[in-house]
């Protein structure tokens, strides 16, 4: 025999609700006697000045980049830079490079290494599908000491 697990009904839900819909509907005859004071002409006189109130308010956020409400230096966020790539990445070749270098090597012979066995393969398979460009970038930084070596 199973127990059936009854929840206790939603008392304090239902409370909340009768109390918005009676705010909602309090809000609505509110708005619907202070709107039939005001004539047709009025209430498209408001309209367009809350729709180029808000309409300035916008543009002048685009304009100024988001950083129309910061008052303080300090608390403006960073501007963004532009970033310019550097003519060589590697000028000189100093005995960390050489280090360097070697390591990166036996990282790709490793990595050619492990497509011999079968287990290395999914291993190999499994490195790969989680750094995809991985085997281009050791080719490309092979690529750049190769190129500074040979200056």
């Amino acid at each position: 025999m199973e127990k059936k697990k009854t929840t206790p009904p939603p008392v304090l839900d239902n409370y909340l609700e009768l109390i918005y819909l009676k705010a909602k509907a309090r809000w609505a005859e509110w708005m619907d006697r202070n709107s039939t004071r005001l004539g047709a002409r009025k209430i498209k006189i408001l309209f367009i000045a809350v729709t180029a109130l808000f309409g300035t308010l916008c543009l002048l956020l685009i304009l100024s980049g988001g950083q129309l409400f910061y008052t303080k230096p300090h608390m403006r966020p960073d501007i963004i830079q532009t970033i310019r790539a550097p003519i060589a990445a590697i000028t000189t070749a100093s005995p960390s490079d050489t280090l360097a270098i070697k390591k990166i090597r036996e990282f790709h012979s490793y990595m050619e290494n492990l497509s011999v066995t079968e287990g290395g393969r999914k291993t190999r398979d499994s490195i790969l599908e989680a750094r995809p460009g991985l085997m281009d970038s050791i080719r490309i930084l092979e690529t750049m000491y190769n190129y500074n070596k040979d200056e």
